[in-house]
């Protein structure tokens, strides 16, 4: 895991999305879930590509900051954000 989010912060400083870390990873709350599955690419020992299966969850979901999904949590459908993708 911890190649995977030092993949995801590389890619994010890369692109200018975050200031980079001291610790060089990429981390949020949303890792912290036991609903969100982290996927792993590798190569031999080493991680090649990787991303995230995020499940709506009471922390919603991190395009929330983007867009209102109310409309599909009020018809209770079940929410999910592939994220983390590098």
């Amino acid at each position: 895991l911890e190649q995977a989010f030092h993949i995801i912060h590389d890619g994010f400083v890369e692109r200018g999305l975050m200031s980079e870390t001291e610790s060089k990873l990429r981390l949020t709350k949303y890792f912290a879930l036991p609903t969100t599955t982290v996927i792993v690419v590798k190569h031999l020992d080493q991680v090649i590509a990787t991303g995230s299966v995020i499940q709506d969850s009471a922390f919603g979901l991190p395009s929330d900051l983007h867009r209102d999904l109310n409309q599909f949590r009020n018809q209770n459908l079940k929410l999910v954000e592939v994220s983390g993708l590098a």
